[in-house]
């Protein structure tokens, strides 16, 4: 079960939803009273758009008497995918971006990063117009090492307001990490992490 558990997870973080979902059911299959596998399965359902399926394992979960520590994580996650419902079905290209950037940094902060960065990626290819949308999509794609779509995304930013201080910070570290490719001496790559 550890094992399922482990995979299960490792899919789940991958964006490979279908394969957590096997994971997940086999192990609460096995040993159907674990929240931390039901909760597994609650979350990937919800990832793969299976609301339904995702509240009726958040309704087990809740009634499971050692789901305490998982309440809070649950909620967050049901208001991540609510954001996300919200986002689908309004027509105003700004509250849709408000919206998603609100979901996708539920989703970082809980760890879900390559969801959080999908997520903000597909809206940013929608409108870009979205000052702090852009402002975290380069920080989400600078910290998965994905460096051509955060300069990309700063390319976009620095049109809106090539002087802003964010904008101008972002500008100085994408410069010192390409920089940081180059040199060779440890002497100079120190001096230039220094700064």
């Amino acid at each position: 079960i550890r094992g399922l558990l482990l995979d299960g997870r490792q899919k789940l973080l991958n964006e490979e939803y279908a394969d957590a979902i096997k994971y997940f059911r086999t192990a609460t299959h096995l040993l159907p009273n674990q929240p931390e596998l039901t909760y597994q399965l609650a979350v990937s359902y919800e990832m793969v758009g299976d609301t339904n399926q995702a509240m009726r394992e958040y309704q087990r979960l809740f009634t499971m008497p050692q789901a305490g520590s998982y309440i809070v994580v649950a909620r967050n996650n049901i208001e991540a995918a609510s954001l996300l419902r919200s986002a689908k079905h309004t027509k105003s290209y700004q509250q849709k971006s408000v919206e998603t950037y609100k979901a996708a940094k539920i989703y970082w902060n809980m760890g879900y990063k390559k969801r959080a960065r999908s997520l903000l990626d597909t809206q940013l290819e929608k409108d870009s117009s979205y000052f702090v949308g852009l402002l975290w999509g380069i920080y989400f794609n600078l910290q998965l090492e994905d460096t051509v779509r955060a300069k990309d995304y700063l390319g976009r930013l620095e049109k809106l307001d090539a002087g802003n201080q964010v904008a101008v910070a972002f500008n100085r570290m994408i410069g010192a990490g390409d920089s940081l490719h180059f040199i060779q001496s440890n002497i100079i790559r120190s001096e230039l992490h220094a700064t």
